[in-house]
């Protein structure tokens, strides 16, 4: 589940707190010795919601950046809501 380099590829920006995986603690203490793990839906649902975010303060930050786009696209502004369903649990055909 987790490398040597999980912890090296944190990103670290101002001052907010990076948070590692419950789990990592036990494979940094022991990398060899296995460990049980467990996803649970929510905690699923938190980081993939997290990664989101993310990404979409990352698409804004580019669309400024090199776009000259002056404000960011903002759902709420919009009165849009996420269809969070759709966007964790969409079903798409992928052809490669």
């Amino acid at each position: 589940m987790f490398e040597d380099s999980y912890e090296k590829q944190a990103i670290h920006y101002k001052d907010i707190v990076v948070q590692m995986h419950p789990l990592y603690a036990f494979y940094k203490a022991d990398p060899q010795k296995p460990f049980p793990v467990m996803v649970e839906t929510e905690y699923f649902l938190i980081c993939s919601k997290a990664h989101l975010e993310v990404l979409h303060l990352l698409h804004n930050n580019i669309q400024k950046k090199y776009f000259g786009c002056e404000t960011a696209y903002d759902y709420r502004t919009e009165r849009k809501l996420i269809e969070w369903n759709k966007v964790l649990f969409s079903f798409a055909n992928v052809k490669s």
